[in-house]
């Protein structure tokens, strides 16, 4: 008992709030997920200490600042898929002078969206050209990215406001 005598709740404070809301297999699956994104995490930071380490070898003089990241999304299959960006290519041991953004694709069906930070760029020097499931973003001396689509697409929207360029693309 509390001193409020109230009984005490020795559960655990998720199921006190939740109760029993979330079934067996969906803890299962999420637990899964997890893991998956923790293996993809703890990968990715060994990469950046490669990146640390080799960066002393790296070409100086240079002046380009590094950049290197990594967003991890889960897919419609339920898998985790890590995506890096940036300018740093640690198996290569060098810095590129055009970054890959960072970028996301999104399946709608018939149509597919592409979302693509490029921070600081005036819109009229945005380049997107298409050929096939071939798709390029690039701003000159800034950011360049290769995609391969799953599909043939064409380009049936573009519009950019504050830094986020959003791609709409027919199948």
């Amino acid at each position: 008992m509390s001193i409020f005598g109230k009984k005490k709740d020795d559960r655990d404070p998720f199921e006190r709030i939740f109760g029993n809301i979330f079934s067996d297999d969906f803890m299962q699956e999420f637990d899964k997920i997890r893991e998956q994104m923790e293996k993809q995490i703890e990968q990715s930071l060994k990469q950046n200490e490669e990146i640390m380490r080799n960066a002393k070898d790296m070409p100086q003089g240079t002046n380009q600042p590094m950049v290197y990241g990594f967003s991890i999304n889960i897919g419609p299959d339920g898998k985790a898929k890590m995506e890096e960006f940036g300018n740093v290519k640690p198996e290569e041991k060098k810095i590129e002078k055009e970054r890959e953004p960072l970028i996301d694709v999104i399946d709608k069906g018939k149509t597919i969206t592409v979302l693509a930070e490029l921070p600081g760029v005036e819109e009229k020097l945005i380049k997107v050209n298409i050929k096939g499931k071939d798709l390029t973003i690039s701003v000159p001396k800034k950011f360049r990215k290769n995609l391969k689509l799953k599909a043939n697409a064409k380009l049936v929207k573009k519009h950019y406001k504050n830094g986020v360029l959003e791609l709409t693309l027919e199948k």
